[in-house]
C-alpha cells in the first residue's frame, strides 16, 4: 500500500500518527515532503508543484513520504489532480493525507488509499448533509420534484461531483449498519451502484446534469 488517510479529530494526533508511521519506515525528516497550505484553500497548482517534487528519489531513506497536512483544504480540482498520482505512485513515493473526516473527500480518493482512525468518529450531519432517508424520499418524488431537485444539485461540476460523493459516502455507511432491514439494504445497494457509475460518468466529462439525470430519472 503506497496512500493512507490518517483520520483523527485533531491536527496534533494526526501529527503523532504520521510521525510513528515515518519511524516505522525508517524514513528522514529530510526525505518528507509537506504540501502546506498558503491561502485558505490548496489548489491544483500547489498540488503540481507537490507532485513534481515526489519525484526526487530519497537521499538516505527507504522511501520518499509526501503529506498532505490538512487534506480538507483540497479542491475538488486538486484532488483530481492528486488522484494521478494515487493511481500510479512512483515506487518510491508513500502518501499521507490527513484529515478530521475522510467523508470530506472525494470517494475516488478514498478508494485508493487505506484509512487509519485513530478514534472512532461518528459521522454527523454537519459533516455530511446528505442522508439516506432524504436520497430515498428523492426517489420517490414526482417527476417534477426530482428535476427541481437535480437543477440545484447540478449548479456547478464541482458541486455536484460533492453532492454525489456525499451520497455515496452515506449509502455505504448505511449498508453496512446491522439494524438495517434486507429490503432497505437492498435498495440502498442499487442506489450505490448508480452513483458510482455516475462518479466513473463524471470522470469521462460527462455532464454533470446527466449524470444526475441517470440517477434519478431512469427507472428503479
Amino acid at each position: 500500500m503506497h496512500a493512507y488517510i490518517i483520520e483523527a479529530p485533531t491536527e496534533e494526533e494526526r501529527r503523532r500518527v504520521i510521525r510513528a508511521y515515518c519511524d516505522d519506515w525508517n524514513v528522514q525528516p529530510f526525505d518528507t515532503i509537506e504540501l502546506i497550505p498558503e491561502e485558505l484553500s490548496i489548489g491544483i497548482e500547489a498540488v503540481r508543484r507537490f507532485r513534481s517534487r515526489l519525484a526526487l528519489v530519497p537521499t538516505s531513506s527507504p522511501w520518499t513520504v509526501g503529506i498532505v497536512g490538512n487534506a480538507t483544504l483540497l479542491t475538488i480540482p486538486a484532488q483530481q489532480a492528486l488522484l494521478k498520482t494515487l493511481e500510479e505512485p512512483p515506487p518510491h513515493v508513500k502518501l499521507i493525507l490527513s484529515t478530521p473526516s475522510a467523508t470530506r473527500l472525494l470517494p475516488t480518493i478514498v478508494s485508493r488509499a487505506h484509512i487509519i482512525r485513530v478514534t472512532q468518529q461518528k459521522t454527523t450531519d454537519a459533516e455530511n448533509p446528505v442522508t439516506v432517508p432524504a436520497i430515498f424520499a428523492l426517489q420517490k418524488s414526482s417527476h417534477g420534484q426530482r428535476l427541481l431537485a437535480i437543477d440545484g444539485y447540478a449548479k456547478t461540476g464541482d458541486e455536484a461531483r460533492l453532492w454525489i460523493g456525499h451520497a455515496t459516502m452515506a449509502l455505504q455507511a448505511f449498508i453496512e449498519t446491522r439494524s438495517v432491514s434486507a429490503g432497505e439494504r437492498e435498495r440502498a445497494a442499487h442506489l450505490l451502484r448508480r452513483f458510482l457509475l455516475g462518479l466513473t460518468l463524471m470522470e469521462k466529462n460527462i455532464t454533470p446534469k446527466l449524470v444526475l439525470d441517470r440517477i434519478f430519472l431512469e427507472n428503479p
